[in-house]
This record gives structure tokens, sequence and C-alpha cells, in this order.
């Protein structure tokens, strides 16, 4: 007989013999039955929930004080306005410069230098504005200065100095001024003023370039009175002609000589007075009627003194002056009198002066030409 069999007749007879002992029995077993559920029910849940451990904590970002100090700041590629480093271009042939300049988001201008840098290529790049490296606007326009040609040596006027009987004129200025510039020499590098505005009288508000153009029309109308040819620069003063432009008149038409004439003025010096004249020299472009150009200047120098009056302050050699420099015949210039000395100047916008003037310009060309 098992055991299980045998426990179980002990308890029949058990309970016969103690008959209340079985509602206790049950009722303890219910007791257990309830105790095991709540016992594995606790055993569950903790089973269920994970140990909160330091490492396990999530983390909290720190609160951030709503102050200007904390305040986020846009990044600069953010911006509507990215900043571009400048590209280095320098050295780089200008071209290349630009692209370079404008692949980076930026624009270019150009400008040349001054004068060649015989170490530098030509049309590279010698400086740029803003320089390397600096941190600029897209868009901003970076300078480029290039390296321009070498300026060719002044080209000497070969030409061989004409004999016919013609005379240039050459009315100094014009109605208006003209600041453009052009070179002072063939081929020159040096520039200066097309046309510079000229003087006014001192104590008269006449221009010199309205006393020029009435004195050389006197001179025009005595020279062809003695059978010279004459060709005027100028017959108005409403005109626009560079003095380079006013040279090359009188080579075109092969002028034996070009006189230019002038007043005088300076500043500050009220009682300066006279007649002077001035020629080329000192140049590839002048030497070759050098000696032919003073010989004219101090022959009218001193005929226009004797005829006038005015003392003859001589004659002085120019290497700048670009009427000069672009004639491939003789020329000077001849300063009829100051401007700027209030008697002087009452003197000269009389008819009466400007006819003696004439006179003596004439007889002094006169004598250059042999007549």
């Amino acid at each position: 007989m098992s055991t299980a069999r045998r426990s179980a007749r002990r308890a029949n007879k058990l309970t016969r013999r103690r008959p209340w002992l079985l509602p206790v029995l049950a009722g303890l077993a219910v007791v257990a039955v309830i105790a095991g559920v709540a016992f594995a029910v606790s055993g569950v849940k903790t089973m269920s929930a994970k140990p909160v451990t330091k490492d396990a904590m999530p983390k909290v970002s720190a609160s951030i004080p709503a102050t200007d100090e904390t305040t986020p700041t846009a990044d600069a590629s953010s911006s509507s306005t990215s900043a571009v480093e400048v590209p280095n271009v320098i050295g780089t042939p200008l071209t290349t410069g630009e692209t370079v300049i404008k692949a980076a988001g930026l624009t270019t201008v150009t400008r040349v230098a001054s004068k060649n840098t015989p170490a530098s290529p030509v049309n590279a790049v010698l400086s740029q504005d803003p320089p390397q490296g600096t941190k600029v606007p897209s868009g901003t326009t970076i300078t480029l200065t290039y390296n321009p040609k070498p300026a060719p040596a002044p080209v000497a006027n070969t030409q061989a100095a004409p004999t016919g009987l013609v005379i240039a004129i050459d009315p100094g200025h014009q109605q208006n001024g003209d600041s453009s510039t052009e070179p002072i020499g063939p081929g020159s590098s040096t520039v200066k003023a097309k046309v510079a505005g000229g003087a006014s009288g001192a104590s008269t508000p006449r221009e010199e370039y309205k006393l020029t153009l009435l004195t050389s029309l006197k001179l025009r109308d005595i020279l062809q009175s003695r059978g010279i040819t004459v060709v005027m620069i100028r017959t108005t003063n409403n005109v626009h002609v560079s003095n380079a432009e006013r040279a090359q008149i009188a080579n075109r038409a092969h002028a034996a000589l070009l006189v230019r004439v002038h007043f005088d003025g300076v500043d500050g010096s009220p009682g300066t007075s006279g007649i002077s004249t001035l020629y080329g020299k000192g140049n590839a472009w002048v030497n070759p009627y050098t000696a032919a150009s003073l010989r004219a200047a101090n022959l009218i120098g001193n005929a226009a003194a004797a005829t006038t009056g005015a003392p003859y302050r001589g004659a002085v050699a120019h290497s700048d002056m670009t009427g000069l420099n672009w004639a491939t015949v003789p020329s000077m210039i001849i300063e009829g009198g100051f401007l700027s000395n209030p008697t002087e100047d009452a003197r000269i916008v009389t008819d009466a002066y400007q006819q003696k003037l004439a006179q003596g310009i004439a007889n002094g060309v006169m004598q250059y030409l042999g007549r």
C-alpha cells in the first residue's frame, strides 16, 4: 500500500474520532492557498521592476537661464550673407585671378599699375584689396592691380624739317578746358591734361583764350599779306582740340614752323611783366628740332619786344610740353605778356597792343624764313 493511501486512511480515522477537525483543516488549506497566491504575485512584480542605479538614471540637461548672454547666436554659414575668405591670386595671370575670385563668390574690378614691374610677367596680379585671408561678405568686390606692358622708349622724330613756306599758328587754349589726359609724347606713359583752362586778366575779365585768338587772327592776316601760307589750328573759341592734335595739324601741313600764341600769368607776383618764349629740348621727340626751334624763339621774342616796347625775358627750354613734343616740325611758344600784371593786362586787351604784338611775331617769322 502506498504512503499516500495510508495517510488518507489515517486522516479518515482521525476525523471520525474528531469530527470538528475536518472544518479546521479545510480552513487551513484555504489560508495556505491564499498565502501562496499572494507570494507568487509579489514575486512577479519584483521580477518585472528594474533596479534603479546611478548609471541608469536619465541625463537631464542643465536649464538655460533666459538672458542675452546665453541666447544662441547664428553661425556665419547660416546667415543670409555668408562670410568668405579672400583667396590669394597674387602672381597669377589677371584672367586666372578673376576666375578664382569669382569662384569664391566674390566680384572683381581691375586696375592697371602706374608702371611696369620687370620682375613680374605682364598682366600678372601685383596686389589685391582686401588682401588674402580677409573674411568678407559674399559678393564683396576685390580690386586686382595688374602689371602693365613696359612703356616703349620715346620714339625720335626722324622726319626731316620741311623747307616750305607754310606757317602753322596755334591760338592757345579754347573756350572750355579738357582735364582728360593724353601722352605728353608719342609712346609715352606720362600723361597730362589735353587742354588747360588758361589765365584771365588781373584788371579785366578777359580770358586768355579770347585774347590769343584775336592776336593770332591779326598775325595770320599779316603773314598772308607777305605771301606766306598760313594754317590756323583754330579760328573760333568753341572748339575741342587737344595739344597733341594741334601739333599733328602742323605736322600734316608740313609747316616750316609752328607758332603757339599764349599770354602768361603768375600768382602772387603782380609786378612781373614782359615777353618770353619756350622751345623743346631734352627728349628724343624734340631734339632733332631744338636748334631750329630755339632760333625761331629768339628771333620772334626779340622782334615782338621791339614792336610792343615790352622787355624780352628770354627763351626757356622744356621737355614736358605736349604741344611741342608731338610736333615733327620746329615749334615754339610766345608768351605775349603777363595777364597777372594789372598794368600789362590793361594793355594786352587793347586792339592796338594785339596789332603791335602780331606785327612783331610776323617780323620774327619772316627773319626765321629768311624773307
